[in-house]
């Protein structure tokens, strides 16, 4: 009851009781010379009682953060319980979760933007949840703003579904600015929301670059406004996430096409096939700047050498072209 003097013991009664009750739901201590080892005491108990989900402690003597600490714990009984049971192995890395399915429409109950931002708090530091299903519930932009906010530091979870939920295009936008950051995530699927196809297209471009060697996406902004300074490029180097391939070639060569500084270009030892090389001849055909395409160790066979000795009939700058160790006769 408010306005008593249960004090610290009382509560630490109470909290006892809330470990083996699993019927009460609300419950009003405002009020009563409550501290913060009362606090505390119902804090531990919360961590079994899976019912309470209202308590009212106002004008105790309570330090912030245990107050922050209470409410977190209410609201998190609020929700659906499995994500209240997989907390704990969240925050202790357990290997077997690596997929979170918190998709909705079971047992009728449905995840929002609270759910969101205790999961984004235990997923900061984990390393180990590679996918994560939030698909058909109640998320606003608000709760995906708490999981761009997570995928900033986070860079374990690779697959993020969010299908059929309530956000609008301001969500994406903060998952497109966490994606400049983030270079694990290499999917995330938002179909079923109410989203304008620009900021879909901002989400396609955000993940394709996810999806390209690292040192790629690290010098696209440098690439595409034509930086002086961007003179010499070298992608010879594994960058720990994947090898530069025709994909990444083709979006690079997209960018020379115009680029007027660049110079040198070192692409050996990677996964660069024919059809790269024709992207390549594109580039030759038009780009006067050029001197140096180093291309050692790839995969290039007849056709592409072809398609380079094509280029260079109309190329009288480039000095330098390395095709050692690749498949032409």
């Amino acid at each position: 009851r408010s306005n008593n003097t249960i004090g610290d013991l009382g509560c630490q009664y109470l909290a006892a009781a809330l470990r083996q009750n699993k019927t009460l739901a609300r419950l009003n201590v405002d009020n009563n010379n409550i501290g913060d080892r009362g606090i505390e005491a119902l804090i531990e108990a919360l961590q079994v009682n899976d019912t309470l989900v209202s308590l009212n402690v106002d004008r105790n003597d309570i330090a912030k953060t245990l107050f922050h600490q209470l409410d977190d714990a209410i609201a998190l009984n609020s929700q659906p319980l499995p994500l209240k049971m997989m907390l704990p192995k969240i925050y202790a890395n357990v290997d077997t979760m690596s997929c979170i399915d918190l998709s909705g429409g079971k047992d009728g109950k449905l995840y929002g933007d609270v759910s969101c931002r205790i999961l984004a708090i235990a997923l900061r530091d984990n390393h180990v949840v590679k996918e994560c299903n939030i698909a058909d519930n109640e998320v606003t932009s608000i709760g995906v703003g708490y999981l761009a906010d997570m995928l900033e530091e986070n860079q374990t979870l690779e697959v993020l579904h969010l299908d059929n939920n309530k956000f609008d295009d301001k969500g994406v936008k903060a998952l497109v600015s966490a994606l400049a950051i983030n270079n694990a995530v290499w999917r995330i699927s938002v179909e079923g929301n109410n989203l304008s196809e620009g900021v879909l297209e901002e989400l396609q471009y955000a993940i394709m670059m996810n999806n390209q060697s690292i040192l790629l996406k690290r010098d696209m902004a440098q690439l595409t406004s034509n930086d002086p300074n961007c003179t010499a490029l070298d992608y010879s180097a594994w960058d720990g996430k994947r090898k530069f391939d025709d994909n990444a070639l083709r979006i690079l060569c997209t960018t020379l096409l115009t680029h007027t500084h660049v110079t040198s270009v070192n692409l050996s030892d990677n996964n660069i096939t024919d059809q790269g090389a024709t992207y390549l001849a594109d580039v030759l055909r038009i780009n006067p700047y050029l001197l140096e395409l180093r291309l050692a160790n790839n995969s290039i066979g007849t056709e592409g050498g072809n398609a380079l000795k094509a280029a260079l009939r109309s190329n009288h700058t480039l000095s330098v072209l390395d095709l050692s160790g690749n498949k032409i006769p």
